[in-house]
């Protein structure tokens, strides 16, 4: 780990000397680029974990570590002097994202928070820097060559490549955006290919409904297309993976959103026709239909304090088409804000279809919960109050959980910027309290010229 942390440090220093040497014959290089994008960051918490930060011109070299763990990462990148064809080169403990994320999981979020749309857009494989707490990303690395330029055809394009080899992963992706008719119509567009390994079946029992295989290495890819207009998009994904015999299993993405002056609509559809469809992640999917909508409409009371108020209702319905039971999610929520107090309260169902027998589905209600909250502002101060209910009719609709919390927030920015959290929450269980805890924190970034320390301090007490 060492030797690799060394390596890259090298890699790093010949990538700032490179473009420091390039700045002598940029237009930019009489602004100084040094002077105004050098920056030095040092972090440390309670937890000890502890790292540093060194932001240049032309990427940045970060190191992380705790008792037990290191982490390390480094960027160089030149988007400060060449704008038209930048290049990106990232190795280190790298998190890969975009449309990574993506071939690893395809399904559309089961989350059914009212105020959120999950609607999907074309994107490419992404990468960042690992952070100072996280350590559970192997060593990776990534390379991109962009495109920009507003004048042509193809405004915007990305071509690029993630390799992990712990994981055995590696990821090609490109992503094209143009526009028509000056940009009524925007279209997008993004490929993904890679390679991953998955695991040995060792479920050898009678009744399985799996063939036996051995571990090994499959092709995976996804296409993304978007059509947007005003007030319109629609988007299409495909997902095609290699399953462990050899065949490509196909799965299909829908998306609609439309903004109606203040309504907004959305509905997503996926369908996956195979059994266990193996995915980037070595994850199973199993064969199923789902239908994901939503609808949230905004205005504004026009009082003393104005009032902004936002409202929403979704559902997430999950056909398992081999399956007699099925899952259907609704959330129902509103928000009011002003530059005073927000306030909210969401009601979540989750229950349960069963179309055992065809002629009269019947429909049970699993769990439901109602949260509530609010903050109030006084000067530099939060305030905040919030408590949410759950309880499961089918068990017993007389046992209830209640969750409570109070939360208090301050800040001080004269000299530096420090924030100061006390959240003190309590739950009870048929009238009787089953946990009490106190969590307190306190963030404080001190600057000087180029050079900033970040402190973060936190303890939980069990009451």
């Amino acid at each position: 780990m060492k030797k690799t942390i060394k390596a890259a440090f090298f890699f790093f220093t010949l990538m700032c000397f490179f473009g420091n040497a390039v700045t002598m014959f940029c237009e930019d290089s009489e602004q100084n680029l040094f002077d105004r994008y050098t920056h030095f960051l040092f972090y440390g918490d309670s937890n000890l974990n502890f790292g540093s930060k060194i932001s240049l011109p032309f990427g940045s070299f970060l190191l992380a570590e705790n008792l037990n763990e290191m982490n390390f990462g480094c960027e160089f990148n030149t988007f400060k002097i060449e704008k038209t064809f930048p290049i990106t080169m990232k190795c280190g403990n790298l998190s890969s994202g975009g449309i990574i994320s993506k071939m690893k999981n395809p399904l559309p979020s089961s989350s059914v928070s009212p105020f959120s749309s999950g609607i999907s857009e074309p994107c490419c494989a992404t990468s960042s820097l690992p952070s100072f707490t996280n350590f559970s990303n192997p060593v990776s690395s990534f390379f991109q060559l962009g495109f920009e330029n507003k004048n042509l055809f193809v405004k915007s394009a990305r071509v690029n490549c993630f390799y992990s080899p712990d994981k055995e992963v590696i990821v090609f992706s490109s992503l094209i955006k143009t526009d028509f008719l000056n940009d009524l119509l925007k279209l997008s567009a993004s490929t993904a290919c890679g390679i991953s390994s998955y695991n040995e079946n060792n479920d050898s029992s009678w009744f399985s409904d799996e063939m036996r295989y051995h571990s090994g290495k499959h092709a995976s890819s996804m296409l993304q297309l978007s059509a947007q207009i005003p007030n319109l998009l629609f988007g299409f994904q495909l997902s095609v993976f290699e399953n462990q015999f050899g065949v490509l299993d196909i799965a299909y993405r829908a998306d609609v959103k439309t903004n109606i002056k203040k309504l907004n609509l959305f509905a997503t559809a996926f369908y996956n026709p195979n059994q266990k469809l193996l995915t980037l992640s070595d994850k199973k999917i199993d064969k199923c239909f789902i239908l994901k909508n939503g609808i949230q409409y905004k205005f504004m009371l026009k009082n003393k304090i104005p009032l902004f108020v936002k409202t929403g209702l979704s559902s997430h319905l999950d056909l398992k088409l081999l399956k007699e039971e099925h899952q259907l999610k609704i959330g129902a929520g509103v928000q009011i804000t002003s530059f005073l107090f927000s306030a909210g309260l969401n009601i979540l169902c989750d229950t349960n279809l069963n179309t055992k027998n065809s002629s009269s589905p019947s429909m049970n209600l699993k769990s439901t919960s109602v949260s509530t909250q609010a903050s109030f502002y006084i000067n530099d101060a939060i305030t905040g109050l919030s408590f949410s209910i759950d309880f499961n009719p089918s068990k017993n609709f007389d046992s209830l959980t209640i969750k409570y919390k109070a939360l208090i927030k301050a800040s001080y920015s004269k000299f530096s910027k420090t924030y100061g959290n006390a959240c003190y929450s309590w739950q009870t269980k048929d009238g009787t309290f089953i946990s009490k805890k106190l969590s307190l924190s306190l963030n404080t970034k001190h600057s000087y010229k180029k050079s900033e320390l970040q402190l973060k301090l936190s303890a939980d007490f069990e009451l």
